[in-house]
């Protein structure tokens, strides 16, 4: 889980700023102070995997978010020759505190910030148990071996050598004293850019922060509609920022088993049941959802069935629309993915908003790192 967001030069952030995290996060406040920033520097770390997951760049452009150039994102008092960092703090499954920071400067496109440095931080081990990619020990120092591509000593503070950094494919191996090694694949500097403070322990770090497996919906929604195009769902299911592809995730994980922690009423524990258990919540009463796929490869059509009578979205409020979206991305988010929300209030009554509250609540307690950007 991400513990810690650490910004420099970035947009409003000129000095050094930490966040601290929990698992769910509600930035508030007057506008233009940086909520949307905060965000902004996880979601081009995803666009920019979405687009190449070996890219060793960030897109300022992309599926998330359309920022500019390099001018538009540096902070207005920033030198030529200053960067930008973003680093990430976080604790993994195996309770080691990791950090990741990223310096960044202008590239030959300034679309794109080009990832000059990154510095690995694994300060402290809170228990004895290393991350394994392989087996045995055996295996591992096979599995190694055949990794080996480009090799560097380390020195870590007082001058001890205590791990090497290989790479491979772009991927970066990190080889503690343990014999244990763990991997990072993406957006990774070019070699030998990476520096390391302290390495105690081999940690598996490839799964720790998976920039892609982000759920985003943004502010600008798509609303009322009734036919959808269908879209391909196979690497990482999602709604979509504005929920282009909510009928698609429901058509396809209708039948899926959510955590028994989201469940209500007496349906089953399906997506599409609790969909429909969840919007009855919120809303005040009794909805559930109608999907036909027409057995084809092109769209999706999608009612809301009120009180047993269907309806078109058009022909509802906009709340219902408006919280579709969300409600589906908690149901089917997993256990260490983050879902981002901004203004799920809108459209709603304040009995409604703090129902949706309870629900973001409960999905972030299934595992589920979530953000809440809200006036």
């Amino acid at each position: 889980m991400l513990t810690q967001i650490k910004l420099k030069n970035f947009k409003v952030f000129k000095e050094e700023t930490v966040f601290p995290l929990s698992k769910i996060n509600l930035l508030t406040g007057i506008n233009g102070r940086g909520k949307s920033t905060l965000l902004q520097s996880l979601l081009i770390m995803k666009q920019s995997v979405d687009y190449n997951e070996n890219t060793n760049y960030l897109l300022l452009n992309g599926n998330c978010l359309n920022l500019g150039t390099f001018k538009d994102v540096k902070n207005s008092n920033l030198g030529t020759t200053d960067d930008i960092v973003i680093g990430y703090k976080f604790t993994s499954f195996d309770l080691i505190n990791f950090e990741i920071s990223y310096k960044m400067g202008l590239g030959n496109d300034d679309r794109k910030l080009i990832i000059k440095e990154i510095t690995l931080n694994s300060q402290e081990a809170l228990v004895t148990k290393i991350a394994r990619v392989a087996g045995d020990k055996d295996d591992r120092d096979i599995v190694f071996n055949m990794l080996k591509l480009y090799k560097t000593d380390v020195t870590a503070v007082g001058g001890e050598s205590l791990s090497t950094i290989d790479y491979y494919h772009n991927e970066l191996i990190v080889n503690s004293m343990m014999n244990a090694f763990g991997v990072y694949r993406n957006l990774l500097p070019n070699i030998g850019t990476v520096s390391m403070q302290s390495q105690k322990f081999g940690v598996n770090v490839a799964y720790i922060l998976q920039y892609n497996k982000i759920h985003y919906i943004s502010a600008d929604r798509i609303g009322a509609k009734e036919i959808y195009s269908k879209y391909n769902l196979d690497f990482f299911i999602s709604v979509d920022k504005k929920g282009e592809n909510v009928a698609s995730v429901i058509s396809k994980t209708k039948d899926l088993e959510i955590n028994k922690k989201l469940y209500l009423g007496n349906n089953a524990r399906t997506v599409v049941n609790q969909v429909g258990e969840w919007l009855s919540e919120v809303l005040g009463t009794n909805v559930s959802i109608v999907i036909d796929d027409f057995s084809n490869d092109f769209f999706v059509t999608l009612l809301f069935r009120i009180n047993g009578k269907d309806y078109k979205p058009s022909n509802v409020g906009f709340g219902y629309s408006y919280i579709l979206p969300i409600i589906v991305s908690g149901l089917i988010a997993k256990a260490g993915e983050i879902l981002i929300v901004e203004n799920p209030e809108a459209h709603l009554h304040p009995r409604a908003q703090s129902k949706l509250t309870k629900f973001l609540a409960k999905v972030a307690s299934c595992g589920v790192q979530v953000f809440i950007e809200s006036h």
